[in-house]
């Protein structure tokens, strides 16, 4: 059965989900801070470290104090998306992270529609676009 979660009467909960529901329930701690991927033109990046995994990330804090926290971008870094690579929509260097963003990436802007039709699979297709 290829359907929608709500269409299929299942539920799918994230592991993030989880861990911030127990956090919520065990420690009586709200939703405070975010888990989420940066990915990019990132200054430093190397084919070895084209993705970092960012814990506890405040609600609330600005992209350019992330960016600015992990590196920094390249001068002309093109689009920053913040979501999925499917679903993310464009964002400015100064919003904020919310309580749904999973990701952040910095993307060519030349490159952009291309890789949206064409998803690559493998990690050195991925470096050639971001990189």
């Amino acid at each position: 059965m290829n359907a929608l979660p709500l269409e299929a009467n299942a539920i799918v909960i994230n592991a993030e989900t989880v861990c911030r529901v127990q956090e919520a329930v065990d420690l009586k701690k709200p939703l405070i801070d975010k888990n989420l991927t940066l990915a990019g033109k990132l200054k430093g990046c190397d084919k070895s470290n084209v993705i970092e995994v960012l814990m506890d990330v405040p609600i609330g804090r600005e992209i350019s104090r992330i960016l600015e926290n992990h590196g920094g971008t390249v001068k002309d870094y093109g689009e920053i998306i913040m979501g999925g690579p499917f679903t993310g929509k464009r964002a400015g260097i100064d919003d904020p992270v919310i309580k749904t963003t999973g990701g952040i990436r910095m993307i060519l802007t030349q490159y952009m529609y291309i890789f949206m039709l064409h998803m690559p699979t493998d990690w050195q297709t991925v470096w050639e676009l971001w990189g």
